[in-house]
């Protein structure tokens, strides 16, 4: 995404079924989180 200013590119090989990418459940936005918060 170059000129985006977002993206990601692996610095080593990524096997099959390995995870490439992990994002903590607490700064996950979400439906549920929105209800139930006083946004």
């Amino acid at each position: 995404f170059n000129g985006a200013g977002r993206g990601a590119f692996a610095v080593e090989d990524i096997d099959v079924g390995e995870a490439a990418l992990e994002i903590p459940q607490s700064i996950v936005i979400s439906e549920q989180h929105i209800y139930e918060s006083n946004m």
